[in-house]
């Protein structure tokens, strides 16, 4: 097999373990321990007979051929004490080919389907080939440079949550240099190249397509960093909510799932409008956001009800939070409500209102079929995302009254505020509708059983009280001009 990469690169990658059996040649003359020089020269009198091992080799074949050896050869690397709790491998360096998993890793794999391939996490194919080529900087021409770049894999669990991996490298065990007839850049190609790092086509002409060679192994060694990746998504994903790019991302109950660790986990939202005393949804979630609870509860109610308990909403905020409902009070489950919990599978929810200045800008649900999957920690977490929540339900709902406001006196004309709150409506459905990308047009607005009236108005003694300011001003014009006369004289 002549190349490993899926994606492009500068190198021309051979597996080759002659750095790691210098090491062993090293022990082997230099230890003082007779065992550990004895068990050097035994690895190294295994290997003399497959050149390859130490020369290279490119044939993903011969990892097959060569298992057992590669597995005792790389034994001090991957002790047996520490195998069920690293989650460690060797690999082919720069690729996703890795092999000598440790027990844990290989569970992990095992877990995740057969199917499963691991993929680097959001890179393309460019920032990769740049990557590469910064490695030859750093390591073979000795830039000073910091290759920072963080890699993750996404790797789903036997539940199906979608774990996320840090990964981290140690390459010790691999050379980078030229091949036959390279050309190595000035270092003020090389200054150049650090100033444009987005011009991939700089970069390939100064670090042609397997122009360098990579040789060796690595050493990989993942870290669970689920929560924070998640976190991270979440917040970007929260910020995206905005009216002006109506595209909703699918992916966040997915990452709800990932942040929570809930295996079967539903999401839904809804906006209150202060102004109606009323929950609206979010017509661009329609189809990612499940409301189960808030829906229940404003189909029951009537509209009374629903508004006394926004008002006792804003003296006593506290989140519910019901870890197993079959642990409800009897009483409780006899309750027609009841019936919404188990008609859909809802054996652990919360509902958390969202609070901005004492006043109520949203509602939360979370449930789950799942028992005990949702608790106070859950909740804990959530305090970690409330502040970009809260501004992003905020810029939402301030940007969609911009909107509206906009849609009236663009489609209508100056408007009374007794009887603004029509037109308000209507061009709530047409910007409903436009979110949810459907096509609305906009109803004539029309007011039955209305007489319009046009009259004046007089208020008493005005006449009168007009008149004597009239005479007052007159008065004080005559005064004035006796005055200008006299000074003339």
């Amino acid at each position: 097999m002549s190349n490993f990469h899926k994606k492009e690169s500068p190198f021309q990658v051979f597996i080759s373990f002659k750095k790691y059996l210098d090491v062993l040649e090293h022990i082997r003359y230099n230890d003082r321990l007779e065992y550990r020089a004895n068990y050097a020269e035994s690895l190294i009198e295994k290997t003399k007979n497959f050149k390859e091992l130490r020369d290279g080799f490119q044939d993903l074949s011969l990892f097959e051929k060569h298992k057992d050896l590669i597995r005792l050869l790389l034994a001090d690397l991957f002790p047996t004490g520490l195998t069920r709790n690293e989650i460690k491998a060797a690999g082919i360096p720069l690729t996703n080919i890795t092999f000598n998993y440790t027990e844990r890793f290989q569970n992990i794999l095992n877990d995740a389907g057969k199917d499963f391939e691991i993929e680097f996490r959001d890179i393309s194919d460019d920032e990769y080939y740049v990557f590469c080529c910064c490695l030859i900087l750093q390591t073979y021409l000795k830039k000073d440079i910091k290759v920072t770049i963080p890699f993750y894999y996404d790797i789903p669990d036997k539940n199906g949550i979608i774990k996320h991996y840090k990964i981290t490298v140690n390459s010790d065990f691999s050379d980078v240099y030229p091949a036959e007839g390279t050309l190595i850049p000035e270092d003020e190609i090389l200054d150049m190249l650090l100033e444009n790092l987005d011009d991939i086509n700089l970069w390939k002409k100064y670090f042609p397509h397997e122009s360098w060679i990579l040789n060796g192994f690595s050493i990989i060694s993942l870290v669970d960093c689920t929560s924070e990746v998640a976190l991270s998504d979440l917040k970007s994903t929260l910020i995206r909510i905005d009216p002006e790019n109506p595209a909703p991302d699918e992916n966040l109950k997915e990452i709800f799932k990932s942040y929570f660790d809930v295996a079967d986990l539903n999401f839904g939202l809804m906006l209150f409008n202060t102004k109606n005393k009323r929950l609206e949804k979010l017509p661009i979630y329609e189809n990612v956001f499940t409301n189960y609870l808030l829906d229940f509860w404003l189909n029951t109610f009537d509209e009374e009800i629903r508004k006394t308990a926004f008002e006792n909403i804003t003296y006593n905020s506290k989140p519910i939070v019901i870890s197993n409902v079959d642990k409800l009070d009897d009483e409780i489950k006899k309750l027609p409500s009841f019936s919404i919990l188990k008609d859909n599978q809802i054996n652990s929810f919360m509902v958390i209102p969202i609070m901005k200045d004492g006043e109520l800008l949203a509602i939360m649900e979370f449930t789950s079929p799942i028992h005990n999957s949702l608790n106070g920690l859950k909740l804990k977490k959530l305090e970690f995302v409330a502040e970009m929540i809260i501004f992003s339900l905020s810029r939402f709902s301030s940007e969609k009254n911009n909107q509206i406001e906009a849609i009236i006196q663009r489609e209508y004309t100056t408007i009374h505020d007794s009887v603004i709150w029509k037109f308000r409506n209507e061009a709530e459905k047409y910007f409903n509708a436009y979110l949810s990308k459907k096509i609305y047009t906009l109803k004539e607005i029309s007011f039955k059983n209305l007489t319009p009236l046009f009259s004046f108005s007089d208020i008493r003694a005005s006449s009168e009280k007009r008149f004597n300011l009239m005479l007052e001003d007159l008065n004080q014009q005559i005064d004035g001009i006796c005055e200008v006369i006299t000074a003339l004289n």
